[in-house]
């Protein structure tokens, strides 16, 4: 299948239109893959700072025992699982 133009305006004015759009989507690629590369970071940084979190919980003896402290050590260690399940399937994609 050929086209064919009337002259060479018309296809230069296409050509010009598609360029038009190629760029437009080329810098939104671009936006969405600085906000993913942020967002991964963010991610990390959240991660590493639970981690540090349970990990200071779980070798204090002070906060062992009571009720409170338990279930704090709970759901820290809840929020450390289930960020570190998105750490792997987010951040880590393009490493493993």
């Amino acid at each position: 299948m050929t086209l064919e133009f009337e002259n060479e305006n018309e296809y230069l004015e296409l050509v010009n239109q598609l360029q038009a759009k190629y760029n437009k989507y080329e810098e939104e690629n671009r936006e969405i893959k600085t906000e993913l590369y942020d967002m991964r970071k963010n991610l990390a940084c959240i991660y590493g700072l639970v981690r540090g979190v349970d990990e200071f919980y779980t070798n204090t003896a002070e906060f062992e025992g009571t009720e409170t402290n338990e279930f704090l050590r709970f759901l820290i260690h809840q929020l450390r699982a289930t960020i570190s399940g998105m750490v792997d399937v987010h951040v880590m994609v393009d490493v493993l």
